[in-house]
């Protein structure tokens, strides 16, 4: 069995006994193991490589970037250096890929066989990131590919144009991905540091530059437990002022993204 990393806080044991209850009854718990994530509400931050500067801006190349603008949480950073240090881990380890779980992941008895063969379906499509659940809106030229055990994949986005065509675009979630030793070692170049959500840093495809895949549809979902990370929209200090409210419901009315 693949490697499966399970990043969860010390103090998340139910949600954690809920995971491992479910891996075990699929028989797919053999090669698990309890990654202990940093805890933003209770760990020092100060020893990590952290800028908390407003404006960030990531280059894609000489002439296109994207930039965020706010202030992020000591959870989500708490959150994205966890992920980094699995990474860090699976590099010095020189283990070949892993599946990397959040503790609300659902996994479901009529993708079993899909689970079973996860390394598999790596190698033939020479992913270098597989989502098992994920969220995107790319503008994407790759067409949807069998995978010989019930279920497709697609590549995300446009490959080498993703710098022109889906710079402000990232995959959402971190729920559960599959992750290769190659991928891990072009995150940890370019992640100190940290300086965006886990999330952000490994979807944003035209900074990262990855190979990075779907399943369609999602075999895993996301569990409705009450988060344990305090988001930068939900902060007090990224509150926008009442104009560039109206702006965004103004800009609305003629913007419509899709699939």
């Amino acid at each position: 069995m693949i490697k499966t990393f399970v990043v969860s806080l010390i103090r998340s044991e139910d949600r954690r006994k809920v995971l491992f209850e479910q891996l075990h009854n699929l028989d797919i718990d053999e090669n698990l193991e309890w990654f202990k994530a940093i805890d933003g509400k209770n760990d020092d931050l100060s020893k990590y490589d952290i800028d908390r500067t407003k404006f960030q801006r990531f280059w894609h190349n000489k002439i296109s970037c994207c930039s965020s603008n706010m202030y992020f949480s000591d959870s989500e950073y708490a959150c994205s250096l966890s992920h980094l240090h699995i990474y860090q881990k699976i590099v010095d380890e020189n283990i070949p890929m892993a599946l990397v779980l959040e503790d609300d992941a659902i996994f479901k008895e009529e993708y079993l066989d899909v689970y079973k063969n996860l390394d598999k379906i790596v190698d033939k499509f020479d992913c270098e990131v597989l989502y098992l659940y994920s969220s995107e809106r790319f503008k994407t030229k790759f067409k949807e590919q069998d995978t010989d055990y019930g279920v497709k994949v697609r590549r995300i986005g446009m490959g080498d144009l993703d710098w022109l065509f889906n710079r402000r675009r990232n995959v959402n979630y971190t729920v559960a991905y599959i992750i290769t030793n190659e991928a891990c070692k072009k995150l940890l170049k370019l992640a100190y540091p940290v300086r965006a959500q886990a999330d952000v840093f490994l979807g944003m495809l035209a900074y990262n530059k990855l190979r990075s895949y779907k399943f369609i549809p999602n075999i895993c979902e996301h569990g409705e437990t009450n988060t344990t990370i305090l988001h930068a929209g939900d902060m007090a200090i990224n509150e926008k002022p009442w104009y560039s409210k109206l702006f965004k419901k103004f800009k609305s009315l003629y913007h419509t993204d899709h699939k």
